[in-house]
Protein backbone atom coordinates (compact mmCIF):
# COMPACT_ATOMS: atom_id res chain seq x y z
CA UNK A 1 0.00 0.00 0.00
CA UNK A 2 2.06 2.90 -1.22
CA UNK A 3 2.06 6.40 0.14
CA UNK A 4 2.33 8.29 -3.10
CA UNK A 5 1.97 11.73 -4.56
CA UNK A 6 -1.63 12.06 -5.72
CA UNK A 7 -1.61 13.23 -9.32
CA UNK A 8 -5.27 14.27 -9.43
CA UNK A 9 -5.68 18.01 -9.83
CA UNK A 10 -5.56 19.85 -6.52
CA UNK A 11 -7.27 23.21 -5.93
CA UNK A 12 -4.26 24.92 -4.34
CA UNK A 13 -1.19 26.69 -5.72
CA UNK A 14 1.96 24.65 -5.16
CA UNK A 15 5.61 25.20 -4.33
CA UNK A 16 8.57 23.09 -3.32
CA UNK A 17 9.07 22.96 0.46
CA UNK A 18 12.30 24.99 0.47
CA UNK A 19 10.57 27.91 -1.26
CA UNK A 20 8.26 28.11 1.78
CA UNK A 21 10.99 27.83 4.40
CA UNK A 22 10.36 24.12 5.01
CA UNK A 23 13.36 21.84 4.50
CA UNK A 24 12.48 18.73 2.53
CA UNK A 25 14.50 16.95 5.19
CA UNK A 26 11.97 18.04 7.83
CA UNK A 27 9.09 16.38 5.98
CA UNK A 28 11.30 13.36 5.37
CA UNK A 29 12.12 13.12 9.08
CA UNK A 30 8.44 13.37 9.98
CA UNK A 31 7.46 10.62 7.55
CA UNK A 32 10.28 8.37 8.71
CA UNK A 33 9.25 8.86 12.34
CA UNK A 34 5.72 7.75 11.46
CA UNK A 35 7.03 4.80 9.47
CA UNK A 36 9.29 3.64 12.30
CA UNK A 37 6.30 3.81 14.65
CA UNK A 38 4.31 1.70 12.14
CA UNK A 39 1.86 4.57 11.98
CA UNK A 40 -0.98 3.78 9.58
CA UNK A 41 -1.03 7.02 7.59
CA UNK A 42 -3.83 7.46 5.05
CA UNK A 43 -3.11 10.99 3.84
CA UNK A 44 -0.80 13.92 4.51
CA UNK A 45 -1.08 17.48 3.19
CA UNK A 46 1.11 20.43 4.13
CA UNK A 47 0.54 24.08 3.20
CA UNK A 48 2.41 27.26 4.12
CA UNK A 49 1.89 30.83 2.97
CA UNK A 50 -1.12 29.63 1.00
CA UNK A 51 0.83 27.12 -1.09
CA UNK A 52 0.79 23.34 -1.03
CA UNK A 53 4.22 21.76 -0.72
CA UNK A 54 3.37 18.13 0.05
CA UNK A 55 0.27 16.05 -0.65
CA UNK A 56 0.21 12.27 -0.55
CA UNK A 57 -2.29 9.49 0.09
CA UNK A 58 -1.93 5.82 0.92
CA UNK A 59 -3.60 3.48 -1.54
CA UNK A 60 -6.40 2.62 -1.81
CA UNK A 61 -7.22 6.08 -0.45
CA UNK A 62 -6.70 9.21 -2.50
CA UNK A 63 -6.65 12.85 -1.46
CA UNK A 64 -10.20 13.08 -2.86
CA UNK A 65 -11.64 9.98 -1.16
CA UNK A 66 -14.24 10.69 1.55
CA UNK A 67 -12.76 9.62 4.88
CA UNK A 68 -14.16 9.46 8.40
CA UNK A 69 -12.96 12.47 10.40
CA UNK A 70 -14.82 11.79 13.68
CA UNK A 71 -14.57 14.73 16.11
CA UNK A 72 -12.91 16.96 13.53
CA UNK A 73 -16.54 17.47 12.55
CA UNK A 74 -17.17 19.38 15.79
CA UNK A 75 -14.86 22.21 14.71
CA UNK A 76 -16.49 22.38 11.28
CA UNK A 77 -20.02 22.17 12.66
CA UNK A 78 -19.24 25.10 14.97
CA UNK A 79 -18.43 27.32 11.99
CA UNK A 80 -22.13 27.41 11.10
CA UNK A 81 -22.90 28.62 14.61
CA UNK A 82 -20.37 31.44 14.16
CA UNK A 83 -22.25 32.50 11.04
CA UNK A 84 -25.44 32.58 13.14
CA UNK A 85 -23.60 34.77 15.67
CA UNK A 86 -22.49 37.08 12.87
CA UNK A 87 -26.06 37.39 11.65
CA UNK A 88 -27.31 38.24 15.13
CA UNK A 89 -29.38 35.08 15.47
CA UNK A 90 -27.48 33.90 18.57
CA UNK A 91 -25.08 35.19 21.20
CA UNK A 92 -22.42 33.22 23.04
CA UNK A 93 -23.58 34.05 26.53
CA UNK A 94 -27.31 33.51 26.18
CA UNK A 95 -29.11 30.46 27.59
CA UNK A 96 -30.03 27.64 25.23
CA UNK A 97 -33.34 27.13 27.08
CA UNK A 98 -35.59 29.22 24.77
CA UNK A 99 -34.60 27.04 21.83
CA UNK A 100 -35.57 23.74 23.46
CA UNK A 101 -38.86 24.38 25.29
CA UNK A 102 -40.06 20.80 24.84
CA UNK A 103 -37.10 19.55 26.89
CA UNK A 104 -36.33 22.39 29.33
CA UNK A 105 -38.95 23.52 31.82
CA UNK A 106 -38.33 26.71 33.78
CA UNK A 107 -36.82 24.83 36.73
CA UNK A 108 -34.60 22.50 34.70
CA UNK A 109 -30.93 22.88 35.76
CA UNK A 110 -29.83 22.99 32.10
CA UNK A 111 -31.62 26.33 31.72
CA UNK A 112 -28.38 27.83 33.05
CA UNK A 113 -26.43 26.32 30.14
CA UNK A 114 -25.18 29.01 27.75
CA UNK A 115 -24.08 28.68 24.14
CA UNK A 116 -20.48 29.25 25.29
CA UNK A 117 -20.80 26.52 27.93
CA UNK A 118 -22.00 24.16 25.24
CA UNK A 119 -19.12 24.95 22.88
CA UNK A 120 -16.52 24.59 25.64
CA UNK A 121 -17.78 21.16 26.77
CA UNK A 122 -18.90 22.49 30.16
CA UNK A 123 -22.46 21.20 30.24
CA UNK A 124 -22.22 20.06 33.87
CA UNK A 125 -22.86 16.44 32.89
CA UNK A 126 -20.33 13.86 34.01
CA UNK A 127 -21.42 11.12 31.65
CA UNK A 128 -21.47 11.13 27.87
CA UNK A 129 -24.71 9.55 26.64
CA UNK A 130 -23.39 9.17 23.11
CA UNK A 131 -22.48 5.42 23.34
CA UNK A 132 -26.21 4.65 23.26
CA UNK A 133 -26.32 5.43 19.54
CA UNK A 134 -23.51 3.01 18.76
CA UNK A 135 -26.17 0.32 18.94
CA UNK A 136 -29.13 2.37 17.75
CA UNK A 137 -28.54 4.75 14.86
CA UNK A 138 -32.05 6.11 15.29
CA UNK A 139 -31.84 6.96 19.00
CA UNK A 140 -33.31 10.34 19.96
CA UNK A 141 -30.10 12.38 20.24
CA UNK A 142 -31.74 15.35 21.92
CA UNK A 143 -33.50 13.31 24.58
CA UNK A 144 -30.25 11.49 25.34
CA UNK A 145 -28.59 14.81 26.07
CA UNK A 146 -31.33 16.52 28.04
CA UNK A 147 -32.09 13.49 30.20
CA UNK A 148 -28.47 13.09 31.32
CA UNK A 149 -28.25 14.37 34.92
CA UNK A 150 -25.92 17.17 35.98
CA UNK A 151 -23.16 16.70 38.53
CA UNK A 152 -22.14 20.35 38.72
CA UNK A 153 -23.37 23.71 37.50
CA UNK A 154 -23.03 24.36 33.75
CA UNK A 155 -19.90 26.33 32.89
CA UNK A 156 -17.87 24.79 35.73
CA UNK A 157 -15.76 21.89 34.43
CA UNK A 158 -14.61 20.61 31.05
CA UNK A 159 -16.10 17.17 30.37
CA UNK A 160 -15.89 15.87 26.82
CA UNK A 161 -19.37 15.06 25.53
CA UNK A 162 -20.12 13.63 22.09
CA UNK A 163 -23.81 14.53 22.11
CA UNK A 164 -23.04 18.26 22.25
CA UNK A 165 -22.66 18.52 18.44
CA UNK A 166 -26.27 17.43 18.04
CA UNK A 167 -27.39 20.28 20.29
CA UNK A 168 -25.15 22.72 18.41
CA UNK A 169 -26.67 21.89 15.03
CA UNK A 170 -30.22 22.05 16.44
CA UNK A 171 -29.43 25.39 18.08
CA UNK A 172 -28.36 26.84 14.72
CA UNK A 173 -31.38 25.40 12.96
CA UNK A 174 -33.87 26.68 15.54
CA UNK A 175 -32.26 30.10 15.89
CA UNK A 176 -32.06 30.75 12.13
CA UNK A 177 -35.23 28.99 11.02
CA UNK A 178 -33.28 27.35 8.18
CA UNK A 179 -32.68 23.57 7.90
CA UNK A 180 -29.16 23.06 9.17
CA UNK A 181 -27.73 21.31 6.13
CA UNK A 182 -29.08 24.07 3.90
CA UNK A 183 -27.63 26.73 6.16
CA UNK A 184 -24.23 24.99 6.31
CA UNK A 185 -24.17 24.48 2.55
CA UNK A 186 -25.02 28.07 1.69
CA UNK A 187 -22.71 29.75 4.23
CA UNK A 188 -19.74 27.41 4.14
CA UNK A 189 -19.63 24.36 1.89
CA UNK A 190 -20.73 26.02 -1.34
CA UNK A 191 -18.39 29.05 -1.15
CA UNK A 192 -15.43 26.78 -0.34
CA UNK A 193 -16.53 24.03 -2.77
CA UNK A 194 -16.03 21.73 0.21
CA UNK A 195 -18.54 18.86 0.28
CA UNK A 196 -18.97 16.86 3.45
CA UNK A 197 -21.23 13.97 4.36
CA UNK A 198 -23.10 13.11 7.55
CA UNK A 199 -26.11 11.05 8.60
CA UNK A 200 -29.69 12.07 9.25
CA UNK A 201 -31.50 9.47 11.33
CA UNK A 202 -35.09 8.28 10.94
CA UNK A 203 -36.26 11.05 13.30
CA UNK A 204 -34.80 13.67 10.99
CA UNK A 205 -31.94 14.46 13.37
CA UNK A 206 -28.63 15.42 11.74
CA UNK A 207 -25.72 13.41 13.13
CA UNK A 208 -22.29 15.02 12.60
CA UNK A 209 -20.39 12.30 14.47
CA UNK A 210 -19.95 10.00 11.44
CA UNK A 211 -19.00 12.98 9.25
CA UNK A 212 -16.69 12.21 6.35
CA UNK A 213 -14.81 14.35 3.87
CA UNK A 214 -11.73 14.16 1.71
CA UNK A 215 -8.28 15.34 2.74
CA UNK A 216 -8.65 18.16 0.20
CA UNK A 217 -11.93 19.31 1.75
CA UNK A 218 -10.45 19.20 5.25
CA UNK A 219 -7.50 21.30 4.08
CA UNK A 220 -9.96 23.91 2.78
CA UNK A 221 -11.54 24.13 6.23
CA UNK A 222 -8.08 24.35 7.82
CA UNK A 223 -7.20 27.21 5.47
CA UNK A 224 -10.52 28.92 6.26
CA UNK A 225 -9.58 28.88 9.96
CA UNK A 226 -6.00 29.97 9.20
CA UNK A 227 -7.22 32.85 7.01
CA UNK A 228 -9.68 33.84 9.74
CA UNK A 229 -12.80 33.56 7.66
CA UNK A 230 -11.39 34.89 4.38
CA UNK A 231 -11.79 32.82 1.23
CA UNK A 232 -10.48 33.79 -2.20
CA UNK A 233 -10.03 37.35 -1.03
CA UNK A 234 -13.54 37.71 0.36
CA UNK A 235 -14.31 37.91 4.09
CA UNK A 236 -17.12 35.42 4.66
CA UNK A 237 -16.86 35.31 8.45
CA UNK A 238 -15.64 38.08 10.74
CA UNK A 239 -12.15 37.25 11.99
CA UNK A 240 -13.26 38.04 15.55
CA UNK A 241 -15.30 34.82 15.66
CA UNK A 242 -12.35 32.66 14.58
CA UNK A 243 -10.11 34.37 17.13
CA UNK A 244 -12.66 33.86 19.88
CA UNK A 245 -13.10 30.20 18.93
CA UNK A 246 -9.40 29.41 18.90
CA UNK A 247 -8.24 31.25 22.01
CA UNK A 248 -8.05 29.55 25.42
CA UNK A 249 -11.58 29.18 26.73
CA UNK A 250 -11.09 26.46 29.34
CA UNK A 251 -8.46 24.14 30.75
CA UNK A 252 -9.30 20.47 30.67
CA UNK A 253 -7.42 18.93 33.57
CA UNK A 254 -5.25 17.02 31.10
CA UNK A 255 -1.69 17.72 30.00
CA UNK A 256 0.26 18.50 26.84
CA UNK A 257 -1.75 18.80 23.64
CA UNK A 258 -4.96 18.02 25.53
CA UNK A 259 -4.65 20.66 28.27
CA UNK A 260 -6.44 23.56 26.58
CA UNK A 261 -9.71 23.90 24.68
CA UNK A 262 -11.34 26.68 22.73
CA UNK A 263 -14.82 26.60 21.21
CA UNK A 264 -15.16 23.07 19.83
CA UNK A 265 -11.45 23.04 18.95
CA UNK A 266 -8.25 21.94 20.70
CA UNK A 267 -5.22 24.15 21.37
CA UNK A 268 -1.75 22.72 20.76
CA UNK A 269 0.94 22.74 23.42
CA UNK A 270 3.37 23.72 20.62
CA UNK A 271 1.29 26.69 19.48
CA UNK A 272 -1.76 27.19 17.36
CA UNK A 273 -4.76 24.89 17.44
CA UNK A 274 -6.18 21.84 15.74
CA UNK A 275 -9.28 20.00 14.66
CA UNK A 276 -8.91 16.58 16.26
CA UNK A 277 -10.78 13.37 15.49
CA UNK A 278 -10.50 9.82 16.76
CA UNK A 279 -8.03 7.34 15.27
CA UNK A 280 -5.74 10.08 14.03
CA UNK A 281 -7.68 12.68 12.04
CA UNK A 282 -6.01 16.07 12.40
CA UNK A 283 -6.08 19.50 10.84
CA UNK A 284 -3.22 21.40 12.53
CA UNK A 285 -3.27 25.20 12.19
CA UNK A 286 -0.27 27.32 13.21
CA UNK A 287 -1.06 31.02 12.62
CA UNK A 288 2.38 32.11 13.85
CA UNK A 289 3.94 29.99 11.09
CA UNK A 290 1.18 30.61 8.51
CA UNK A 291 0.99 26.83 8.16
CA UNK A 292 -1.72 24.16 8.00
CA UNK A 293 -1.32 20.39 7.94
CA UNK A 294 -3.88 17.64 7.38
CA UNK A 295 -3.24 14.12 8.67
CA UNK A 296 -5.69 11.26 8.10
CA UNK A 297 -4.92 7.89 9.60
CA UNK A 298 -6.16 4.79 11.40
CA UNK A 299 -4.25 4.54 14.68
CA UNK A 300 -5.32 3.81 18.26
CA UNK A 301 -2.32 5.75 19.65
CA UNK A 302 -2.77 8.52 17.13
CA UNK A 303 -1.32 11.30 19.30
CA UNK A 304 2.10 10.07 18.22
CA UNK A 305 1.57 12.06 15.00
CA UNK A 306 1.35 15.27 17.05
CA UNK A 307 4.55 14.38 18.90
CA UNK A 308 6.38 13.59 15.66
CA UNK A 309 5.10 16.81 14.07
CA UNK A 310 6.35 18.84 17.02
CA UNK A 311 9.72 17.10 17.30
CA UNK A 312 10.63 16.41 13.69
CA UNK A 313 9.01 19.04 11.50
CA UNK A 314 8.26 22.12 13.57
CA UNK A 315 11.81 22.92 14.80
CA UNK A 316 13.14 22.93 11.22
CA UNK A 317 10.75 25.60 9.88
CA UNK A 318 12.48 28.79 8.74
CA UNK A 319 10.98 32.29 8.41
CA UNK A 320 12.42 32.85 4.93
CA UNK A 321 12.79 30.75 1.78
CA UNK A 322 15.66 28.28 1.70
CA UNK A 323 17.97 27.48 -1.20
CA UNK A 324 16.64 24.69 -3.40
CA UNK A 325 17.74 21.23 -2.31
CA UNK A 326 17.01 18.99 -5.30
CA UNK A 327 18.83 15.96 -3.87
CA UNK A 328 16.85 15.81 -0.62
CA UNK A 329 13.64 16.77 -2.38
CA UNK A 330 14.13 13.85 -4.79
CA UNK A 331 14.72 11.56 -1.80
CA UNK A 332 11.49 12.83 -0.24
CA UNK A 333 9.63 12.00 -3.44
CA UNK A 334 11.14 8.53 -3.50
CA UNK A 335 10.21 7.86 0.12
CA UNK A 336 6.66 9.01 -0.57
CA UNK A 337 6.50 6.48 -3.38
CA UNK A 338 8.01 3.57 -1.48
CA UNK A 339 6.52 3.80 2.03
CA UNK A 340 4.22 0.85 2.67
CA UNK A 341 1.60 -0.29 5.12
CA UNK A 342 0.85 -3.95 5.98
CA UNK A 343 0.67 -6.29 4.27
CA UNK A 344 4.09 -5.92 2.69
CA UNK A 345 4.20 -5.47 -1.05
CA UNK A 346 3.43 -8.61 -2.98
CA UNK A 347 5.78 -10.40 -5.29
CA UNK A 348 5.34 -12.97 -8.01
CA UNK A 349 4.54 -16.43 -6.71
CA UNK A 350 7.49 -18.81 -6.45
CA UNK A 351 7.35 -22.33 -7.94
CA UNK A 352 6.64 -23.64 -4.44
CA UNK A 353 3.75 -21.23 -3.98
CA UNK A 354 2.36 -22.11 -7.40
CA UNK A 355 1.84 -25.65 -6.13
CA UNK A 356 -1.16 -24.40 -4.15
CA UNK A 357 -2.81 -22.93 -7.25
CA UNK A 358 -5.28 -24.37 -9.74
CA UNK A 359 -6.53 -26.91 -7.21
CA UNK A 360 -9.91 -27.17 -5.56
CA UNK A 361 -10.25 -27.17 -1.81
CA UNK A 362 -13.34 -28.11 0.20
CA UNK A 363 -14.49 -26.08 3.24
CA UNK A 364 -16.95 -28.47 4.84
CA UNK A 365 -18.20 -25.93 7.39
CA UNK A 366 -19.37 -23.59 4.63
CA UNK A 367 -20.05 -26.27 2.01
CA UNK A 368 -17.87 -24.37 -0.43
CA UNK A 369 -15.19 -25.29 -2.90
CA UNK A 370 -12.31 -22.81 -3.24
CA UNK A 371 -9.67 -22.39 -5.93
CA UNK A 372 -6.70 -20.02 -6.31
CA UNK A 373 -5.63 -19.00 -9.81
CA UNK A 374 -2.69 -16.80 -10.80
CA UNK A 375 -3.51 -14.25 -13.49
CA UNK A 376 -0.54 -11.99 -14.17
CA UNK A 377 -0.18 -9.52 -11.32
CA UNK A 378 -3.45 -10.53 -9.75
CA UNK A 379 -4.82 -13.54 -7.95
CA UNK A 380 -8.30 -14.96 -8.51
CA UNK A 381 -10.15 -16.65 -5.64
CA UNK A 382 -13.18 -18.67 -6.69
CA UNK A 383 -15.75 -19.72 -4.09
CA UNK A 384 -18.28 -22.22 -5.44
CA UNK A 385 -21.34 -23.87 -3.95
CA UNK A 386 -24.06 -25.92 -5.63
CA UNK A 387 -25.97 -22.76 -6.43
CA UNK A 388 -23.47 -19.91 -6.58
CA UNK A 389 -20.04 -18.98 -7.90
CA UNK A 390 -18.17 -15.94 -6.56
CA UNK A 391 -14.85 -14.77 -7.99
CA UNK A 392 -12.69 -12.26 -6.11
CA UNK A 393 -9.86 -10.34 -7.76
CA UNK A 394 -6.88 -9.69 -5.51
CA UNK A 395 -4.02 -7.40 -6.46
CA UNK A 396 -0.35 -8.26 -5.99
CA UNK A 397 2.80 -6.17 -6.20
CA UNK A 398 1.18 -3.66 -3.86
CA UNK A 399 -1.84 -3.12 -6.12
CA UNK A 400 -5.43 -2.97 -4.85
CA UNK A 401 -8.27 -4.33 -6.99
CA UNK A 402 -11.90 -3.38 -6.45
CA UNK A 403 -14.58 -6.00 -5.86
CA UNK A 404 -18.34 -5.46 -5.60
CA UNK A 405 -18.63 -7.29 -2.28
CA UNK A 406 -16.66 -8.54 0.72
CA UNK A 407 -15.16 -11.98 1.00
CA UNK A 408 -16.75 -14.28 3.63
CA UNK A 409 -17.92 -11.38 5.84
CA UNK A 410 -20.80 -8.92 5.96
CA UNK A 411 -19.57 -5.33 6.23
CA UNK A 412 -20.57 -3.38 9.31
CA UNK A 413 -22.88 -0.42 9.12
CA UNK A 414 -22.57 1.20 12.51
CA UNK A 415 -22.13 4.82 13.50
CA UNK A 416 -18.75 3.88 14.92
CA UNK A 417 -17.47 2.36 11.70
CA UNK A 418 -19.29 3.16 8.50
CA UNK A 419 -18.78 5.98 6.03
CA UNK A 420 -22.35 6.18 4.89
CA UNK A 421 -21.91 8.20 1.74
CA UNK A 422 -20.00 5.33 0.15
CA UNK A 423 -20.81 1.79 -0.96
CA UNK A 424 -20.14 -0.32 2.13
CA UNK A 425 -20.46 -3.56 0.14
CA UNK A 426 -17.56 -2.77 -2.20
CA UNK A 427 -14.04 -3.63 -1.09
CA UNK A 428 -10.48 -3.63 -2.41
CA UNK A 429 -8.11 -6.58 -2.08
CA UNK A 430 -4.34 -6.86 -2.11
CA UNK A 431 -2.19 -9.85 -1.22
CA UNK A 432 1.35 -10.81 -0.31
CA UNK A 433 3.16 -14.07 0.33
CA UNK A 434 4.66 -14.04 3.83
CA UNK A 435 6.29 -17.44 3.23
CA UNK A 436 6.07 -20.23 0.66
CA UNK A 437 3.14 -21.71 2.56
CA UNK A 438 1.50 -18.50 3.89
CA UNK A 439 -0.56 -16.04 1.84
CA UNK A 440 -2.04 -12.92 3.46
CA UNK A 441 -4.79 -10.91 1.81
CA UNK A 442 -5.92 -7.54 3.11
CA UNK A 443 -9.43 -6.29 2.40
CA UNK A 444 -10.30 -2.63 2.82
CA UNK A 445 -13.58 -0.90 2.21
CA UNK A 446 -13.51 2.80 1.51
CA UNK A 447 -16.79 2.82 3.41
CA UNK A 448 -15.04 1.77 6.66
CA UNK A 449 -12.02 2.85 8.63
CA UNK A 450 -10.36 -0.50 9.28
CA UNK A 451 -9.69 -3.61 7.27
CA UNK A 452 -9.89 -7.39 7.25
CA UNK A 453 -6.87 -9.68 7.09
CA UNK A 454 -7.16 -13.20 5.64
CA UNK A 455 -4.28 -15.56 6.37
CA UNK A 456 -4.13 -18.77 4.31
CA UNK A 457 -1.67 -21.38 5.58
CA UNK A 458 -1.19 -24.20 3.09
CA UNK A 459 -0.20 -27.83 3.61
CA UNK A 460 -0.16 -30.77 1.24
CA UNK A 461 -3.57 -31.76 2.60
CA UNK A 462 -5.27 -28.37 2.27
CA UNK A 463 -5.17 -25.01 4.03
CA UNK A 464 -6.22 -23.27 7.23
CA UNK A 465 -7.79 -19.83 6.97
CA UNK A 466 -7.89 -17.27 9.78
CA UNK A 467 -9.77 -13.98 9.44
CA UNK A 468 -11.46 -11.56 11.87
CA UNK A 469 -15.22 -11.67 12.24
CA UNK A 470 -15.42 -7.87 12.23
CA UNK A 471 -13.44 -5.06 10.71
CA UNK A 472 -10.19 -4.31 12.59
CA UNK A 473 -9.36 -0.75 13.52
CA UNK A 474 -5.82 0.48 13.96
CA UNK A 475 -4.54 -2.23 11.64
CA UNK A 476 -5.52 -5.81 10.98
CA UNK A 477 -5.23 -8.44 13.69
CA UNK A 478 -6.31 -12.02 14.06
CA UNK A 479 -7.26 -12.11 17.72
CA UNK A 480 -10.52 -14.02 18.18
CA UNK A 481 -10.35 -14.88 14.49
CA UNK A 482 -12.66 -17.21 12.64
CA UNK A 483 -10.77 -20.39 11.73
CA UNK A 484 -11.75 -22.50 8.73
CA UNK A 485 -10.12 -25.71 7.54
CA UNK A 486 -10.10 -26.83 3.92
CA UNK A 487 -9.09 -30.15 2.41
CA UNK A 488 -7.89 -30.98 -1.05
CA UNK A 489 -10.85 -31.94 -3.21
CA UNK A 490 -9.34 -34.38 -5.68
CA UNK A 491 -12.66 -35.48 -7.13
CA UNK A 492 -13.71 -31.88 -7.79
CA UNK A 493 -10.35 -31.29 -9.50
CA UNK A 494 -11.23 -34.02 -11.91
Amino acid sequence: MNLRQDQHALPFPTAEPEALGIPSQAILDFLRALSQHEYRLHALMLMRHGKLCFASAAAPYTLHTPHRVFSVGKSILALSLYFALQEGKLSLDESIAPYFPEYLTADHPLCALTVRDLLTMRSGQASDPFPAILDDLDADLFRLFFQTPLTEAPGTLFRYNNTIPHIVYALVERATGVPFQTYQWERLCQPLDAPLFALTNSQGQYNPVPMSMSAVTLMKFAQFYLQEGVWEGQSLLDAAYIREATKLQTTTGQVGNFAEYGLQIWRNAFGGYRMDGGWGQYAIVLPHEDLAAVILSDMPDSAFALTAFEQQLLPQLKPAPLPPNPTTYATLQTVAQSMTLAPQEGRAASPRQMEWFDRWYWIAERKQHVRFTAAGEELLLTFQTDSQVEVFHCGLQGQWISNPQHMLVTPERTVDNGVFDMDSDACLLTGAWQADHCLEIASKSLGAMGEYLYRFTFTTQGFTLHYPSRVCRGGPNLQDAVCLHAERSESFDD
